[in-house]
């Protein structure tokens, strides 16, 4: 049994290595300012999509929200609504089973972005990520 546990400890450690990080001098993303960007470059924009290898995140702008997990073979979506919004981080309310999360997003002094949450079960992420407008045309 303690060898189990042993190996699972191993494991976790060894995946938690392998998670990126966020790069040193990435800056804080003004979640509220891109937002109003995005749309005006966008008309007709109904929602942006939050996009990373293991979780997309579908932000509406009527509040609604999806939490789609890549990694789940049933591929699990999740219906919400956003608990808060601001400049430094969204929020996806608990539904269900699943715990919720906060996102912040940073873009890494390369160009890119990284995005950074936490899930209600205390679970940290960290993902290199896009986002992108949806319009009423887009179908997922």
């Amino acid at each position: 049994m303690y060898f189990i546990r042993f190996i699972l400890v191993c494991l976790t450690a060894m995946i938690a290595s392998c998670a990126p990080t966020l790069p040193e001098g990435a800056t804080p993303v003004d979640l509220l300012s891109a937002r109003g960007e995005l749309m005006a470059e966008t008309p007709g924009t109904v929602a942006f999509e939050v996009v990373s290898s293991r979780s997309d995140f579908l932000i509406g702008e009527n509040g609604n929200a999806v939490y789609f997990a890549k990694t789940s073979s049933s591929g699990l979506a999740t219906e919400t609504q956003i608990s808060s919004f601001t400049a430094d981080e969204i929020c996806l309310a608990p539904n269900g089973g699943w715990s919720g999360i906060c996102i912040s997003i940073f873009e890494s002094p390369s160009g890119g972005l990284v995005c950074v949450g936490q899930f209600g079960n205390g679970r940290r992420w960290t993902s290199d990520c896009t986002v992108q407008a949806l319009t009423r045309s887009d179908r997922r």
